[in-house]
């Protein structure tokens, strides 16, 4: 039995990862009310990631994947949508670079999802979703990434919590592909079928979320459920987001990558500002997304 390898982490990133390493070493509490589940556990608490039937579950190479840019578009975010947008195909040719990188993506889809805040810009003409299909065209995502525009978000001043659980929830429960159904890769917001495809969500955002999603179907639903589903989908999160200690539970995710720019838009500002700096750093998350894509995938026997 070969145990799934440990993502690489962004470990240059020396002062985000100070700072989340303080943040953990001492944890808040939780404020995630779930229901109809039990409340959430202590942040050192979330349930065992390793499915008790492991030893029904076998193992293959896949150097595939599917790769999901989630970001905020409030208002604040329009510096970090520029950037991602001045960047997107650097990162993409790291990922697939063959001469640089050790473990380059053979296959890859990706897709662009903006989100805002449910309750707040739900009922708007923008609306809280800026979804789109998968594609396998560099033109068309970066299509997807400049058509993102910043707006709305809660009232009240920046910083206020917008709805990242609920946008990460819509994203892993998509669905599979169907091939055998007569379903296609293209034009579709499904994941590939399990074991075929390494499974990896990027979180842009400057802002905190609420600890309860209110989207229908999962109102009340919170970080465990979230953990739970992310856990079964074999979805790993990497996260840049604000020096917040709400963010630390889901740095705990199974496969995650926490990096924590600083306090609120300004610690994002001041790594997506720095051209240099941000495509370094898209540089090193592409050579590990080919890592993960290249590492052995779970599949269910």
């Amino acid at each position: 039995m070969t145990e799934e390898s440990t993502p690489v982490s962004l470990d240059e990133l020396a002062a985000a990862t100070a700072a989340a390493s303080e943040a953990a070493a001492t944890p808040a509490e939780p404020a995630t009310t779930e229901a109809p589940a039990p409340p959430a556990p202590a942040q050192d608490a979330l349930p065992d990631p390793v499915p008790a039937d492991e030893a029904n579950k076998t193992y293959k190479n896949s150097g595939v994947v599917d790769l999901v840019f989630l970001v905020d578009v409030t208002g604040s975010m329009g510096p970090c949508i520029n950037a991602l947008r001045e960047n997107i195909n650097h990162f993409i040719d790291m990922m697939t670079d063959t001469t640089g990188n050790g473990s380059p993506v053979t296959d890859w889809r990706a897709r662009v999802v903006g989100y805002r805040d449910y309750p707040y810009d739900g009922p708007t003409s923008y609306g809280w979703l800026m979804d789109n299909d998968f594609t396998r065209d560099l033109p068309t995502l970066k299509a997807q990434v400049a058509a993102l525009f910043p707006m709305g978000g809660g009232p009240g001043e920046e910083g206020i919590p917008e709805s990242l659980l609920d946008a990460m929830m819509v994203v892993a429960t998509a669905g599979k592909i169907d091939l055998q159904g007569g379903d296609s890769e293209e034009n579709s917001k499904k994941w590939r079928p399990d074991g075929t495809a390494a499974r990896i969500v990027i979180v842009f955002t400057d802002a905190t979320y609420h600890p309860t999603m209110s989207i229908p179907g999962y109102e009340g639903a919170g970080v465990r459920d979230l953990f739970n589903v992310y856990n079964q989908e074999h979805i790993k999160p990497y996260f840049f987001v604000p020096a917040d200690p709400s963010y630390v539970i889901l740095g705990r995710f199974k496969g995650a990558i926490l990096t924590q720019c600083g306090e609120g838009s300004d610690g994002l500002i001041s790594v997506t500002s720095d051209r240099a700096k941000f495509a370094e750093l898209l540089e090193r998350l592409a050579k590990g997304v080919s890592q993960s894509a290249s590492a052995q995938v779970r599949i269910q026997l």
